[in-house]
């Protein structure tokens, strides 16, 4: 708070007399304490500690004892879903004693929120709190404590910022927190993926061989001629080859039509396996990608501030807002916007046309009412939306990203322009939302209205 900034300051009234003798000493200008330093004195002056209650230095954790606690965090809840959704398979525990219980109620649950359509209304509300919860980071909005101190602490409840929970911004500099915060939602989705293809070939493996066919014998027959044709091609041209066909065959699969995993080729197992977990990984990204993008995008922004030098003139200093120790187009602020560059093509960027690129194969069996493995795979995407308007997530996704990210590019010093750029886009949004009515439920079409109205209102406040 106010009293914190002012102790880690020269001069300040707890200890006044020592810090006006130190500077008297040195024949100084410095105008912070002694055991402080940088921007606001917001630094500490001793390597590798951190401030504490704003106004204490204390030593940093070693960063190897907080990185092996967080991995051992994400492993454990990812064996304790697992787990959960294991026991939610075994349809026989349902008449057990004290498991059955839980499970049945999970049943009625599940029953309960597919029937009313709570996955477009949980879609919706999460949107629009992840661009309500920016208004004061990305926007530089001043919004009264109330509504600031509880959107603050949900923002920071969902950032993928784990690095920061068990060691403080201070202790790891926002190069190596940039890494931690867009890399390790990438190894969680991997290793998600990586389980549905074990899972698929485990199958796959113990399943029985399929009978032989007349059409299995030793004879060359009529596709001898196809050895020749193999032959010819190089490796990583049959590789590729062997890869299409294996996902277009996957994603063609009527999996109720085939009984035994052995009569398809282990590329398609191996394939099938990845659509199994993909839902669950499309989930995870459409929760991440906001809050992700808006660490990406904060490299740029930078706090300036008005020095004076002893017998220079007045000239401005920026300074990074989420790294005081890193000044504003040093060579050290190039290195982590250069990293930032990189990170936009594989979340913002990469995201949008995951999405799109999704959408894009999904067009013809949706529009054709023939859905296959893919459409199935993705149904988070588009179930909620009419036939028409399939593709509709991806704009959602887009108007996220520029308004909780591609804004940031606008320099500081233009903030009024970020926030007309974002009364514009909801506007914009909210008409078009109430024309083309997207969602397939009514309600659900009212409440995408509304929230956009209510950002727009929230905008305009600011403004």
């Amino acid at each position: 708070g106010d009293r914190a900034g002012e102790a880690r300051c020269a001069g300040n009234e707890r200890g006044a007399k020592q810090a006006s003798r130190l500077l008297e000493e040195a024949g100084s200008v410095e105008y912070c304490a002694p055991d402080f330093k940088g921007p606001e004195c917001q630094l500490c002056a001793a390597e590798n500690h951190h401030l504490v209650d704003g106004d204490e230095c204390k030593e940093c954790a070693p960063r190897g004892a907080a990185a092996a606690l967080i991995a051992g965090i994400v492993f454990g809840l990812c064996v304790a879903c697992g787990l959960a959704a294991w026991a939610y398979s075994m349809t026989a525990w349902r008449k057990k004693r004290i498991i059955g219980p839980i499970l049945r109620f999970a049943d009625r649950s599940v029953k309960y929120y597919i029937g009313g359509g709570m996955t477009a209304k949980v879609k919706i509300l999460f949107g629009f709190y992840q661009i309500s919860t920016v208004l004061s980071s990305t926007y530089s909005a001043r919004l009264p404590e109330e509504y600031t101190g509880w959107t603050d602490r949900l923002a920071n409840a969902m950032s993928i910022d784990w690095s920061g929970v068990f060691l403080p911004e201070q202790c790891l500099g926002y190069g190596l927190r940039l890494l931690t915060i867009a890399l390790s939602p990438v190894a969680l989705i991997t290793l998600l993926l990586g389980t549905g293809i074990a899972l698929r070939l485990r199958r796959w493996r113990a399943a029985p061989p399929p009978r032989p066919t007349e059409a299995s014998g030793s004879g060359p027959g009529p596709g001898a001629d196809t050895g020749l044709v193999e032959a010819s091609m190089s490796m990583v041209e049959a590789s590729i080859a062997s890869a299409i066909s294996a996902i277009a065959e996957a994603i063609n699969t009527d999996e109720s039509k085939v009984s035994a995993s052995h009569a398809r080729a282990w590329k398609v197992e191996a394939v099938l396996g990845l659509l199994d977990l993909t839902p669950a990984g499309l989930v995870l990204v459409f929760c991440f990608v906001p809050s992700i993008s808006a660490s990406i995008f904060r490299a740029w922004s930078c706090q300036a501030y008005t020095v004076s030098p002893p017998d220079e003139p007045l000239r401005q200093v920026s300074y990074m807002r989420l790294d005081a120790s890193v000044e504003c187009g040093t060579d050290k602020h190039e290195s982590i916007t250069g990293l930032a560059i990189g990170f936009i093509v594989l979340w913002p960027a990469g995201s949008l046309v995951l999405f799109t690129s999704l959408l894009i194969a999904c067009s013809k069996p949706l529009r054709a009412k023939s859905p296959n493995a893919l459409t199935k795979a993705t149904a988070f995407l588009h179930r909620e939306y009419k036939k028409t308007w399939y593709w509709w997530e991806a704009v959602e996704l887009a108007r996220k990203l520029v308004l909780t990210g591609f804004v940031l590019l606008i320099p500081e010093e233009r903030a009024f322009v970020r926030l007309v750029v974002a009364t514009l886009v909801c506007s914009f949004y909210a008409v078009v939302l109430a024309v083309v009515r997207p969602y397939k439920r009514v309600e659900d079409d009212v409440l995408a209205v509304a929230t956009s109205l209510a950002l727009l209102l929230l905008f305009l406040g600011t403004n």
